[in-house]
This record gives structure tokens, C-alpha cells and sequence, in this order.
């Protein structure tokens, strides 16, 4: 940045006025472009355009100038310039900036046609209070997070002196910890239920659901299995990808949801023996298909483990006979038709898939300290997450709340108070 100077000097259109009605100004160049001389005016005493001169130099050699006219481009642009500069890993991730970015949501309505130069505290602060009466803790957390990520662009870009964002204290965002309305009345599946639902599933979406239930695996990480990712002579399923839905079209991410997600599961003895059958079945199937539809490559064993049906297919044929292994099982077909066939043949009230993973990993929590259960440790490492305290917090529900039993735990705790009270009580009246 160029050396910057600045001029004070009496307006040319009120010199001729009264004292008291002249205007002085400042000319100064600009630090960005020395030839270019550009001027600041409407100050109604010559001290206070030397003391706005002043504070123009000090930023500039302190490197805090900012062009003025820079910060008149709208939040909308400056975010869309720098979604289009970001690299990411995962598509799932830059899909779900790219929806906040270019959707219309309760972020682009407040701010995307403001200046990034008129986003001020108090306007951050009135749109979080009415985010966070509206939506979901993580949903404003997160959009908050964009606003603050590319006003962080433009003090780097420096069409900013600061961020406004930056002074945004963390108490004041709503708290992720209160659980969301589905979680605090999540159904309480049992053991039984999940064996029904697994019996009311055609082959092959039975295996698919046994391996997730037994195994605690996320749908998509499921989905994202290959054959060269199980290991039936260990009972040991490795997870190194997995697959995403976007607008539609599935995508194989090469990269787990975390890096904890990233990890190998031991198979309970029922999902191996179920697997060895089905893994020779699928086989045998892939090899017949592909040669029958000579257009597909056979992938070998990057062939999927669990694989879609074909668009358009008669459904009065079985659905092993309309599978289309070219392509994986998508997720979002799980939730549908079948799926809600089988919990009401199960009995069972309507629920998500991803309520069998959930109620897995809460029956082993409730386990931990009997003999031969396992350890929380060993629960949070073979659920994928990145903390006991999420195990516990977030996924761990009580199946089914033994009130009487808490409450005979609690008289006995009363009444172990209570006799030492009259112990002491009698040693002091000796």
C-alpha cells in the first residue's frame, strides 16, 4: 500500500458565506491508488476535518484502511463470491453452504440485499433473537456461522475494517444442547420390535436393516458399503465412504461423516451368518445382471453391497427380481412404502429408519456395567462419535423409565441419611 495524504481545506462553494456557515473538506489519496485524489466533505469546523484527516492516516498506517465504496456491495454477492472461492472436501458439505447461499431463507431475507458497510452488531444481534424463536438451535448457529465466514472474507479482502460478527459473544447464540421436539419423544423401540421389522422386510432390504441394527451403522454409511469392505472370515465391516443424496442424484463421498465416523465394526454372530448367505447370493446375481445388460461395467469388489431397484419396475414382482446393480441403494427409499409396510405389519408406530441405530446404541448404554457388556468407551468408538458426551447426551435414551425401582433407590438413600442423622444425634447427646 501506497504512502497516503490528506488536505484540509475551506469548500470553494460557501467561501464567500459567513464563518459560521462554511463547509470544509478533506482531500486525500487514495492508499490503494496514489493518482487518484478523492475528497471527503460536509465538516462545519476546520477541526473537525483535520481530526477526520488525522483518524484516515492513522488506520492507513496502521493497516486498517478500508475502501468506503467497497463496502457497498450487497451480503448476497460478496457471498456467492466467496462460496464460488471455497474448495470442499465432501459435496454433502458444499451443498449445505450452497443452500444458504443461493436458497431464500430467514439469512439472505434479512441481509442479502443490505451493503456488507450497513451489517452492524445490533442488526446480528435482532436477527439471532428472531432466528432463534423460529427454528432450530443448530439451524441459526449454523446460518450465523455463513454471515460470519464472509464478513471475515471482506475484512480479508478489505473491503472491511472489522467484523461485526466477531463481537458476537457465543452465550448469546441458542444452545445446541436442548434436544429437538422428535428426540424428546422419541418411540422407545425394544428388541422385539426391531426383530419384527426385520421379519416384515423383503429380501434383501432385511440384511440391509439387520446390519444397521445390529451394527448401529448410519443409513449412508451403510449404503456407502462395497464388498471389498466386509470381512466375513473377521465379522469386521469397514467404513471408508459413504453415499449422499443431492437434488436427486447419488454421490459416493470418499470420506466419512468425521473422522471418527472412519472406522471398523465387529459384527454381532446373527449379522455374519446373514451376510456369508446373502454376500454369495448378491454375487452370483451381479454376475447374471451384468451380463445381461452388457452396456455396465462389473465393478468387481467396488460392486456395492446393497444395491437400488429399477426405475419404472413392475411391482408385482419380487424385489430381488428388480434390483439394478449399477447403482447403489438409495436412502431415501427406505422411508417410503416398504418401510412403512413393514412397521405396520410389525405393529410398530410410525418411526424413522434412523430410530434403529439410535435405539441399538441405547439398549448397549443402559447395559454398561453389568457383566460382559460394554464399556462406554467401546459404545462411543463402534457408534462413530467424537465424544462419550454425545453418546450419553444426544443418542442414550432409557428404553423403559422403571420409576418404581428409581424410587425405591431413592427411599433407601433417605433412609441411610436418616439413620446416620440419629447416630449423631445420639452420640452428641451423650
Amino acid at each position: 500500500m501506497r504512502e497516503a495524504k490528506a488536505w484540509v481545506r475551506r469548500n470553494d462553494r460557501t467561501k464567500d458565506l459567513h464563518p459560521s456557515k462554511q463547509k470544509w473538506e478533506v482531500l486525500w489519496t487514495d492508499p490503494e491508488q496514489a493518482y487518484k485524489k478523492r475528497t471527503k466533505g460536509g465538516f462545519s469546523s476546520k477541526a473537525a476535518a483535520r481530526a477526520w484527516a488525522d483518524d484516515f492516516l492513522d488506520r492507513v498506517r496502521n493497516g486498517r484502511y478500508t475502501d468506503p465504496a467497497r463496502a457497498e456491495v450487497t451480503f448476497r454477492t460478496l457471498a456467492e463470491e466467496w462460496l464460488a472461492a471455497q474448495h470442499f472436501d465432501r459435496r454433502h458439505t458444499a451443498n449445505g453452504y450452497r443452500r444458504i447461499v443461493e436458497g431464500n431463507n430467514d439469512l439472505m431475507e434479512t441481509f442479502g440485499n443490505t451493503p456488507i458497510g450497513e451489517v452492524t452488531y445490533s442488526a446480528i444481534l435482532r436477527y439471532i433473537k428472531d432466528s432463534a424463536s423460529r427454528l432450530a438451535a443448530q439451524t441459526v448457529r449454523h446460518r450465523f456461522y455463513v454471515l460470519r465466514t464472509v464478513l471475515d472474507y471482506a475484512v480479508y479482502n478489505r473491503r472491511l475494517a472489522v467484523n461485526p460478527a466477531r463481537s458476537v459473544a457465543p452465550r448469546t447464540l441458542p444452545s445446541v444442547k436442548r434436544m429437538k421436539a422428535h428426540e424428546e419423544k422419541r418411540y422407545p423401540l425394544t428388541l422385539g420390535e426391531t426383530e419384527r421389522i426385520i421379519a416384515a422386510m423383503p429380501y434383501p432390504h432385511n440384511v440391509f436393516t439387520r446390519l444397521v441394527a445390529d451394527s448401529w451403522m448410519r443409513p449412508e454409511e451403510a449404503t456407502g458399503l462395497r464388498l471389498r469392505d466386509v470381512d466375513l472370515d473377521d465379522g469386521v465391516v469397514r467404513l471408508r465412504s459413504v453415499i449422499v443424496e443431492i437434488q436427486g442424484e447419488l454421490f459416493r463421498e470418499e470420506a466419512t461423516k468425521t473422522a471418527h465416523s472412519s472406522r471398523d465394526i465387529d459384527l454381532e454372530s446373527r449379522t455374519i451368518t446373514d451376510l456369508v448367505a446373502y454376500v454369495e447370493q448378491h454375487r452370483k446375481r451381479a454376475a447374471r445382471w451384468f451380463a445381461e445388460h452388457p452396456e455396465h461395467v462389473h465393478p468387481g469388489d467396488d460392486l456395492p453391497l446393497f444395491v437400488g431397484s429399477a426405475v419404472g419396475g413392475a411391482h408385482d414382482r419380487a424385489l430381488v427380481d428388480r434390483l439394478d446393480y449399477s447403482k447403489p441403494l438409495r436412502y431415501s427409499s427406505l422411508n417410503g412404502r416398504i418401510w412403512r409396510n413393514a412397521l405396520k405389519e410389525a405393529g410398530v408406530p410410525h418411526i424413522r429408519f434412523y430410530e434403529l441405530r439410535h435405539a441399538g446404541i441405547s439398549r448397549h448404554v443402559d447395559r454398561i456395567g453389568q457383566g460382559g457388556a460394554l464399556t462406554l468407551k467401546e459404545i462411543q468408538e463402534r457408534a462413530g462419535h467424537g465424544s462419550a458426551t454425545m453418546t450419553l447426551d444426544r443418542y442414550a435414551r432409557s428404553a423403559k423409565p422403571d420409576r418404581a425401582a428409581r424410587r425405591r433407590a431413592l427411599d433407601a438413600a433417605v433412609a441411610t441419611e436418616e439413620a446416620n442423622v440419629v447416630q449423631l444425634a445420639e452420640r452428641m447427646a451423650r
